[in-house]
């Protein structure tokens, strides 16, 4: 998952961004997986976010509550995620010398 980001509220996603979710499991299957990915399609009305598979006609049925969504982040994104977080460790170091213990 080196080029996604977690999707905290997948009302935000738009219809074809490509997503890759980890399911954490119901009462058929116990156990998280992360599945390889689709295009977001949209939430029904019950709630569940719908993503199609990459390949066929497969749809996706997630609950919200269920998964962890990640969008696929374009070259633009990674560079623009990088220079934060280079930014985040500088400040980090800046505000906490070594030895200081907050």
């Amino acid at each position: 998952l080196q080029h996604y980001r977690l999707v905290p509220n997948p009302r935000r996603l738009f219809k074809g961004n490509f997503v890759r979710f980890i399911d954490l499991g119901n009462e058929t299957s116990p156990l998280p997986y992360l599945a390889a990915g689709g295009h977001f399609q949209g939430i029904d009305d019950d709630g569940e976010v719908l993503i199609k598979a990459p390949y066929g006609r497969r749809i996706f049925r997630l609950h919200p509550d269920r998964c962890l969504i990640f969008k696929k982040l374009t070259p633009e994104m990674v560079d623009a995620f990088s220079q934060v977080d280079a930014l985040r460790v500088a400040l980090r170091e800046a505000l906490n010398p070594p030895g200081w213990d907050f």
